[in-house]
């Protein structure tokens, strides 16, 4: 797409495979695919003309190993700022095609035994490397050598690590726990790491961006987009125009784009500009922990807003589904609470488990998780 997600148009379907994993494009390089046969074949591919004509791209790699229980794939590509390519094999490991080189070379053996799970360039052109058993590592010269002791850094189940605007994201979900992600954020080139409040959302987190200075929007499982400009102590839910909640991706757009991908609905597109994260501070617009969490048989939610707005506060499930309306009606400035007794909207009793309570006043949106005991 040249028009921000309007218009499509395919570049590859000639290449076949069952799936594409990853694709690394920029506007004056090579293009870069990964697929899998259905005989459980994975290949590389190069294109040199914008994906007219494509190549086999694996020269050092071993991708296919027909004595091997398994397939080996590309898991992870990308591209430092002097155009020298890191690809992440989900068995070998790590490898890098120096600028001028046609032929990659492994460098896996440079972090150790650990398991790779994603590759990623900061701003500052380090590399960082997500691990499962041993957390974050980075490194600054193209990965002849990594840091691997970095202060406050998550230490396992890194599945994904993402460059944002201003920094570098790694996303940790237990696979015994994938209902609750951590997000850590480094602003200083992987030597400090800070917690990004995620964990009590109450779903996989799939991918992290930044817009302006303050504001983070995530990708989830099932709650959908979720955004928030107080470093996730609140969240908004962003989902005006959306028709699913299974999110995977995200890609903010330098004139304001927002474009997201579901797994089950397509691709979405929506404006959303720096300046609008300032419109409304969290100070001013407050959705209290419900209290008392958990609860048996009733929970009190207190909120306030500053100024005359329609506010509605509903209660959701854990699969995005409404369950009762609690507030819907115009308010002036004030404070408020309203009593949840555990009902649905015909009555009956609700199972126990997780809710969440959301608050959209105007243009602001907050969400608050809620448990209740049987």
């Amino acid at each position: 797409s040249a028009d921000a997600g309007l218009n499509w148009l395919p570049i590859a379907p000639h290449l076949g495979g069952s799936h594409q994993f990853r694709f690394l494009g920029k506007e004056d390089h090579a293009l870069l695919a990964t697929t899998i046969e259905m005989v459980w074949v994975g290949y590389l591919w190069q294109s040199l003309d914008q994906g007219v004509n494509w190549e086999v791209y694996q020269n050092g790699i071993p991708l296919f190993d027909p004595t091997l229980p398994w397939i080996n794939v590309v898991a992870d590509l990308d591209e430092d700022q002097a155009g020298n390519r890191y690809a992440l094999i989900n068995i070998d490991g790590l490898f890098r095609m120096a600028v001028g080189s046609d032929i990659w070379s492994d460098i896996s053996s440079n972090y150790g035994e650990e398991i790779p799970e994603s590759i990623c360039i900061g701003n500052g052109n380090e590399l960082y490397l997500g691990t499962l058993s041993g957390g974050v590592f980075v490194s600054y010269d193209g990965g002849d050598s990594w840091e691997n002791s970095l202060e406050g850094a998550p230490d396992s189940w890194i599945h994904s690590i993402k460059r944002g605007a201003n920094g570098v994201f790694a996303l940790r979900t237990n696979m015994f726990a994938a209902e609750s992600t951590e997000t850590f954020r480094t602003l200083d080139q992987g030597v400090t790491w800070q917690s990004i409040h995620t964990e009590e959302v109450g779903s996989r987190v799939n991918t992290v961006v930044e817009i302006g200075s303050n504001q983070l929007l995530i990708a989830t499982d099932s709650l959908g987009i979720l955004s928030t400009v107080d470093n996730g102590e609140t969240w908004q839910v962003e989902d005006i125009g959306l028709t699913t909640r299974q999110t995977t991706s995200l890609t903010y757009l330098s004139d304001g784009v927002l474009v997201a991908g579901s797994e089950d609905a397509g691709m979405f597109r929506t404006i959303i500009q720096p300046s609008s994260v300032d419109e409304v501070s969290p100070d001013s617009y407050k959705l209290i922990h419900a209290y008392p969490n958990p609860f048996n048989p009733s929970s009190t939610i207190e909120y306030e807003t500053p100024e005359h707005s329609e506010v509605s506060l509903i209660i959701y499930n854990v699969a995005g589904r409404e369950v009762q309306t609690l507030v819907s009606k115009l308010q002036t400035s004030g404070q408020y609470s309203v009593t949840w007794d555990g009902s649905d909207k015909f009555g009956k009793q609700v199972a126990g488990g997780m809710y969440f309570a959301r608050l959209q006043a105007g243009h602001y949106r907050s969400v608050a998780k809620m448990v209740y005991l049987p």
